[in-house]
């Protein structure tokens, strides 16, 4: 038997009615769990895939329309890795695979003949994010 009584506010209490509470307008009731996670990213704000690889830069690298770049662009770091790379689009956490280990699990890819091939995506220039492809024989 829960009832939801008016209760004072404190920080572990939320002055807005939640879903479903039946509190009225100026009534405290208790915030059961209705917060975001801190790891999703608020509206505005860009989700982190790791950080920048480039020696001392420091920055994030967040994704961008065309690519995956670090968040000091504006202090000048090059570090971009493109969205459509050597015939592939790279997703999310392929780029948290190259920022983190140097290279993808192996892919299904084509090589610049055009014929297919196994392999890896690797990170060839930590400064600059240009990748290639490493075949797996």
């Amino acid at each position: 038997m829960s009832r939801n009584y008016p209760l004072k506010c404190s920080p572990k209490l939320s002055c807005k009615p939640g879903r479903g509470d039946k509190a009225g307008p100026g009534q405290a009731t208790r915030n059961r769990g209705n917060a975001e996670p801190a790891s999703v990213p608020r509206p505005g704000e860009r989700e982190t895939l790791g950080v920048c690889p480039r020696e001392g830069c420091g920055g994030h690298i967040f994704m961008g329309n065309k690519g995956y770049g670090c968040s000091n662009y504006k202090l000048g770091c090059k570090f971009v890795i493109w969205k459509e790379s050597l015939g592939k689009t790279l997703t999310p956490a392929m780029i948290r695979s190259l920022i983190g280990e140097g290279h993808t699990n192996k892919l299904k890819l084509t090589d610049r003949s055009g014929a297919p091939l196994e392999g890896c995506i690797v990170l060839r220039d930590r400064n600059t994010g240009q990748v290639d492809i490493e075949p797996i024989v």
